[in-house]
């Protein structure tokens, strides 16, 4: 191996931006050959032109995903924020995945963990393979956390992980000393990509269970929606009240309406709206209709 360690980059959106800062900073015997990057239209930031900028004031080779052509003069490639699979150079590539696999293996693990409520959240860092996030384990970090909790605050404490675990791999791979375990595949769950449809809220669901979605999808995702009076709206904001014995629960009505504060009935449980947007002009929803139900 060389004295310096040659690595490649793929990358996206404000995890991946991170990394890339965080190996300017870091000094050591490694230095970044490459760095490929693509959009991502699913969310609000998702942070192509700040990775440009930092690699164009560090001089570092920039490519777009589409215009990569395969370069094997690395020895090692950390894949961040990637959701593409990779077919060439795989015993160098090591992905990082939101999620503490065999667990949510798939799409968006960090917000299915949130909706799910669990109280662990980490990231996995894996030799890339030809299936869907089953390679062998090189590291993992975990962080406990507490509800009510917003995904971009999840973003920012897994972030942090992810610049421990890089730099932990980057000195167990220098010094050859890079282990490696093989998953459970009897504990082995998944996790499937989301659309605009998967934002829509179920009010028949718990209200604790509605919070913890509304939260898991904010930004920089494009936030929880449902219809009020025939317009779709965005729900930024929302907190449990204590609920009632409503006698003939009808999930999605609106209860009462106190300082354009409505409170839903769910499923189990009442959900009150702090904060709410109209979809077509962005300005905040007045609620003064009482009989309307939610959908």
């Amino acid at each position: 191996m060389n004295s310096i360690c040659n690595i490649g980059l793929f990358l996206m959106g404000k995890k991946g931006f991170k990394r890339l800062d965080f190996i300017l900073e870091k000094k050591g015997n490694f230095d970044i050959k490459y760095v490929v990057c693509s959009r991502d239209n699913s969310i609000l930031d998702d942070y192509f032109k700040d990775i440009y900028d930092l690699c164009s004031r560090n001089n570092i080779k920039f490519f777009e995903r589409s215009f990569f052509e395969n370069d094997s003069n690395v020895d090692i490639i950390f894949a961040v924020g990637w959701r593409w699979l990779m077919h060439e150079n795989l015993n160098k590539i090591i992905v990082f995945h939101d999620a503490l696999l065999p667990k949510y293996r798939g799409f968006n693990p960090l917000v299915t963990a949130l909706i799910e409520g669990d109280t662990e959240i980490g990231v996995t860092a894996l030799i890339a393979n030809e299936k869907m996030d089953s390679g062998d384990i090189v590291g993992q970090e975990i962080i406990e956390i507490k509800y009510p909790i917003k995904i971009e605050k999840a973003i920012d404490y897994v972030s942090e992980l992810y610049s421990v675990l890089m730099y932990k791999i980057l000195i167990n791979y220098i010094n050859k000393d890079l282990s490696r375990r093989v998953q459970d595949e009897n504990e082995a769950t998944y996790s499937l990509w989301r659309n605009n449809d998967d934002y829509r809220i179920n009010w028949s669901e718990s209200s604790s269970r509605i919070e913890r979605f509304v939260n898991a999808v904010g930004f920089p995702y494009n936030f929880a929606s449902t219809i009020y009076d025939g317009k779709e709206i965005k729900i930024l904001e929302v907190t449990e009240t204590q609920d009632l014995k409503i006698i003939n629960r009808v999930p999605g009505k609106i209860f009462q309406i106190s300082e354009n504060k409505p409170l839903v009935i769910c499923g189990e449980g009442i959900l009150k709206i702090e904060k709410a947007i109209y979809l077509d002009s962005r300005e905040e929803v007045r609620f003064n209709l009482l009989r309307v139900k939610m959908s």
